[in-house]
């Protein structure tokens, strides 16, 4: 599940099944669901692993739209652009993508393979310094004008490291148990990192210094979707336990709200719409869950 914000209260959010099926939802206006189409590929009903939003170029004068990039089991990512339909080839499927900046992707494999991706281009490559280790999750920041793309990955032996300019940074407070999600704030300052067990760490994303360790524990499954706000203190899990929580790096010592068996099955998407929708002074939490279920829920 991903969310794109467009101009003035338009807020869509993009969610997929595993029979290859992608529904678009407006909701920040009158909650319409949209199918969107791959196009006449052949194999276009190939189960989703996951999905991202792909930042826009701009080359001269013609400026790119973004879009939309889809991980299938087929071996292929498809970019989705309007009715434009692309589709570059894996050498296994992809079960994780992140932008990294205008046409940029990083992407991570069934085979526990770190890879980025140049859309305009269609070339695919081993990501730099993510080799040595099968990873089991990765995240990125978007590049800007004043600081270059970070990357996280973790790992099924329970670290996690940080790729920035060339250089790696491992966190100092390590999972006992696979790393299972990751995600930077918003201002890329901190990383939070979730595992196998249910228990979530934060760090400083420069330092790799612990920020949280080993307190965030209300999970009792692995985390499978982790979302801040904007604020950068603020943050909502999701895990196989079907719990949703909200915590605060200012209040380390346990979630400030929750929302329990919010998804029979397991939660595995949530997002943070800071944007407040139709006057409510609530942040609006949404949520996708194994149940094939959409939920919205305010903070």
């Amino acid at each position: 599940m991903v969310v794109e914000r467009g101009a003035g209260r338009e807020i869509g959010v993009y969610t997929a099944s595993y029979d290859g099926k992608i529904y678009h939802r407006d909701i920040g206006r009158d909650n319409e669901v949209e199918e969107i189409s791959r196009g006449d590929q052949k194999d276009s009903s190939s189960q989703i692993n996951c999905m991202a939003i792909i930042a826009g170029s701009q080359s001269g004068e013609k400026q790119q739209s973004g879009g939309l990039a889809l991980g299938a089991q087929d071996d292929s990512v498809y970019i989705v652009r309007g009715d434009k339909i692309s589709k570059i080839h894996m050498e296994a499927p992809a079960v994780r993508l992140a932008c990294k900046g205008p046409d940029t992707l990083v992407g991570m494999l069934t085979n526990g393979t770190v890879v980025d991706i140049d859309v305009r281009t269609e070339t695919v490559k081993v990501s730099e310094g993510t080799e040595g280790a099968e990873a089991t999750s990765v995240a990125a920041t978007v590049r800007s004008t004043d600081a270059m793309v970070a990357v996280a990955v973790g790992y099924r032996n329970g670290t996690v490291r940080i790729i920035k300019d060339g250089a790696v940074v491992e966190l100092q407070a390590v999972h006992t148990r696979e790393v299972t999600q990751v995600a930077f704030s918003r201002c890329g300052k901190l990383i939070a990192s979730g595992d196998a067990a249910g228990r979530i760490n934060v760090s400083d994303a420069q330092t790799g210094a612990p920020v949280v360790a080993g307190r965030w524990s209300s999970h009792t499954a692995a985390i499978r979707a982790l979302a801040w706000a904007s604020d950068g203190q603020t943050l909502v899990s999701g895990a196989l336990d079907s719990h949703v929580y909200v915590w605060r790096v200012d209040r380390a010592f346990g979630a400030v709200a929750s929302e329990l068996q919010m998804h029979p099955g397991g939660v595995v998407g949530i997002e943070c719409i800071d944007d407040r929708i139709d006057g409510d002074e609530k942040m609006m939490i949404v949520s996708a869950g194994s149940d094939s279920i959409v939920t919205k829920s305010f903070i």
